[in-house]
Protein backbone atom coordinates (compact mmCIF):
# COMPACT_ATOMS: atom_id res chain seq x y z
CA UNK A 1 0.00 0.00 0.00
CA UNK A 2 1.36 3.38 -1.03
CA UNK A 3 1.44 5.66 1.98
CA UNK A 4 1.22 9.40 2.20
CA UNK A 5 1.14 11.70 5.18
CA UNK A 6 -2.34 12.88 6.14
CA UNK A 7 -2.51 16.44 7.47
CA UNK A 8 -5.73 17.80 8.96
CA UNK A 9 -6.00 21.33 10.33
CA UNK A 10 -9.37 21.01 12.10
CA UNK A 11 -12.03 18.36 12.78
CA UNK A 12 -15.35 19.12 14.42
CA UNK A 13 -17.93 16.45 15.13
CA UNK A 14 -20.76 15.80 17.53
CA UNK A 15 -20.90 12.01 17.78
CA UNK A 16 -19.08 8.89 16.67
CA UNK A 17 -20.86 5.79 18.01
CA UNK A 18 -21.77 2.12 17.48
CA UNK A 19 -18.78 0.62 15.61
CA UNK A 20 -17.99 3.78 13.65
CA UNK A 21 -14.43 4.74 12.81
CA UNK A 22 -12.64 8.06 12.41
CA UNK A 23 -9.38 7.14 10.70
CA UNK A 24 -6.68 9.72 10.02
CA UNK A 25 -3.74 8.18 8.23
CA UNK A 26 -3.28 4.89 6.44
CA UNK A 27 -4.91 1.61 7.44
CA UNK A 28 -4.62 -1.91 6.05
CA UNK A 29 -8.06 -3.01 7.28
CA UNK A 30 -11.10 -1.35 8.78
CA UNK A 31 -13.65 -3.89 9.97
CA UNK A 32 -16.75 -2.68 11.81
CA UNK A 33 -19.63 -4.77 13.09
CA UNK A 34 -22.73 -3.43 14.73
CA UNK A 35 -25.69 -5.50 15.92
CA UNK A 36 -28.51 -3.42 17.34
CA UNK A 37 -31.69 -4.47 19.07
CA UNK A 38 -33.86 -1.34 19.17
CA UNK A 39 -36.98 -1.54 21.32
CA UNK A 40 -39.51 1.29 21.30
CA UNK A 41 -42.19 1.41 23.98
CA UNK A 42 -45.00 3.81 24.74
CA UNK A 43 -44.96 2.76 28.40
CA UNK A 44 -41.76 3.17 30.40
CA UNK A 45 -40.60 -0.02 32.03
CA UNK A 46 -37.38 -1.96 32.01
CA UNK A 47 -36.79 -5.15 33.93
CA UNK A 48 -33.38 -5.65 32.34
CA UNK A 49 -34.07 -9.04 30.78
CA UNK A 50 -36.90 -8.47 28.29
CA UNK A 51 -34.94 -9.00 25.09
CA UNK A 52 -32.36 -11.60 24.15
CA UNK A 53 -30.34 -11.56 20.93
CA UNK A 54 -30.51 -15.34 20.59
CA UNK A 55 -34.28 -15.24 20.05
CA UNK A 56 -33.93 -13.25 16.80
CA UNK A 57 -32.72 -15.12 13.73
CA UNK A 58 -31.42 -11.99 11.99
CA UNK A 59 -28.38 -11.98 14.29
CA UNK A 60 -27.54 -15.62 13.55
CA UNK A 61 -27.51 -15.51 9.75
CA UNK A 62 -24.05 -15.95 8.24
CA UNK A 63 -22.58 -12.92 6.51
CA UNK A 64 -22.55 -13.09 2.73
CA UNK A 65 -19.91 -11.14 0.85
CA UNK A 66 -20.20 -11.15 -2.91
CA UNK A 67 -16.97 -11.72 -4.84
CA UNK A 68 -15.58 -8.89 -6.91
CA UNK A 69 -15.14 -10.36 -10.38
CA UNK A 70 -14.64 -7.20 -12.42
CA UNK A 71 -11.19 -6.39 -13.69
CA UNK A 72 -10.32 -2.89 -12.54
CA UNK A 73 -7.42 -0.95 -13.98
CA UNK A 74 -6.36 2.13 -12.05
CA UNK A 75 -3.49 4.48 -12.75
CA UNK A 76 -2.84 6.91 -9.91
CA UNK A 77 -0.36 9.76 -9.94
CA UNK A 78 0.12 11.35 -6.54
CA UNK A 79 1.82 14.67 -7.17
CA UNK A 80 2.22 15.35 -3.46
CA UNK A 81 3.35 13.10 -0.62
CA UNK A 82 0.61 14.71 1.53
CA UNK A 83 -3.14 14.38 1.85
CA UNK A 84 -4.13 17.85 3.02
CA UNK A 85 -7.50 18.63 4.60
CA UNK A 86 -8.17 22.10 5.88
CA UNK A 87 -11.36 21.57 7.86
CA UNK A 88 -13.72 18.62 8.32
CA UNK A 89 -17.11 19.17 9.96
CA UNK A 90 -19.50 16.30 10.56
CA UNK A 91 -22.65 15.91 12.60
CA UNK A 92 -22.26 12.24 13.36
CA UNK A 93 -21.31 8.78 12.23
CA UNK A 94 -23.15 5.76 13.53
CA UNK A 95 -23.81 2.04 13.03
CA UNK A 96 -20.71 0.75 11.22
CA UNK A 97 -19.66 3.77 9.19
CA UNK A 98 -16.25 5.21 8.32
CA UNK A 99 -14.86 8.73 8.10
CA UNK A 100 -11.41 8.29 6.62
CA UNK A 101 -8.63 10.64 5.60
CA UNK A 102 -5.86 8.56 4.12
CA UNK A 103 -5.39 5.28 2.27
CA UNK A 104 -7.20 2.11 3.26
CA UNK A 105 -6.69 -1.24 1.55
CA UNK A 106 -9.79 -3.09 2.78
CA UNK A 107 -12.95 -1.82 4.44
CA UNK A 108 -15.69 -4.20 5.58
CA UNK A 109 -18.65 -2.90 7.53
CA UNK A 110 -21.67 -4.88 8.72
CA UNK A 111 -24.79 -3.64 10.43
CA UNK A 112 -27.80 -5.65 11.55
CA UNK A 113 -30.69 -3.87 13.21
CA UNK A 114 -33.87 -5.39 14.61
CA UNK A 115 -36.56 -2.81 15.40
CA UNK A 116 -39.31 -3.79 17.82
CA UNK A 117 -42.26 -1.68 18.84
CA UNK A 118 -43.99 -2.69 22.07
CA UNK A 119 -47.11 -0.54 22.04
CA UNK A 120 -50.11 -0.87 24.28
CA UNK A 121 -53.43 -1.26 22.52
CA UNK A 122 -55.51 1.88 22.89
CA UNK A 123 -59.19 2.38 22.14
CA UNK A 124 -59.67 4.12 18.76
CA UNK A 125 -60.80 7.73 18.78
CA UNK A 126 -64.50 8.30 18.30
CA UNK A 127 -65.42 8.22 14.60
CA UNK A 128 -62.21 6.53 13.47
CA UNK A 129 -62.16 2.92 12.22
CA UNK A 130 -60.90 0.30 14.64
CA UNK A 131 -57.63 -1.52 13.80
CA UNK A 132 -59.66 -4.66 13.01
CA UNK A 133 -61.84 -2.92 10.39
CA UNK A 134 -61.02 -3.96 6.84
CA UNK A 135 -61.30 -0.95 4.53
CA UNK A 136 -61.31 -1.77 0.80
Amino acid sequence: MFSRISKVDSITGKSLIFSSVLQIGDARYIDGVSEVLAVQRDVKYNYGNEEDYSTYRVFGYPSVYLPIDEQISIKTINTSPFIKVGRLDFIGATVSSVISIGNTDHIRMKSRIKHIRRLTRKAPAQGSPSPDTNIS
